[in-house]
């Protein structure tokens, strides 16, 4: 899946044609993370995290507005587990992990990073951590989970 200015668009990776085109919306969604078996992808608009079902580009009700909103930029690291249940999100210099079949979400310290990973086992989670320039013990370094 990509997005231009115009639409999000969904491309077969066996030819690399264009299979379906979906109009951007007004707002300027941005693309964060993508799960084609669980039919959604979220997307980063008006400071906070929308999920949205692939299907039929709608919202899925009940899924927002949990993570907080934030005017510090789009999250660098966004990351559906395998099954879609779980969207992991920097938001807010903290690691945040939305369980979207409770609507709930957790957090960890706050980490002043972007930075993840996931492994495709889906059972290690990595981000980084850099302490704020205002700190005076550093603590910098690499979180597994």
């Amino acid at each position: 899946m990509t997005a231009d200015q115009k639409e999000f668009s969904i491309w077969s990776t066996t030819d690399w044609s264009k299979t379906r085109v979906m109009p951007r919306w007004q707002g300027f969604p941005t693309l964060i993370a993508l799960n084609t078996a669980a039919d959604r992808f979220a997307v980063y608009q008006s400071w906070g995290v929308r999920l949205i079902r692939l299907s039929t580009a709608e919202a899925i009700e009940g899924l927002t507005d949990v993570l907080p909103k934030t005017s510090t930029g789009k999250p660098n690291f966004a990351e559906f587990s395998a099954d879609g249940s779980l969207l992991y999100a920097t938001v807010a210099g903290r690691l945040w992990v939305w369980d979207t079949s409770t609507n709930k979400v957790c957090s960890t310290p706050v980490m002043y990073s972007g930075g993840g990973a996931l492994s495709t086992d889906n059972r290690w989670l990595a981000g980084s951590k850099d302490d704020s320039v205002f700190s005076t013990k550093r603590t910098d370094g690499g979180l597994g989970y």
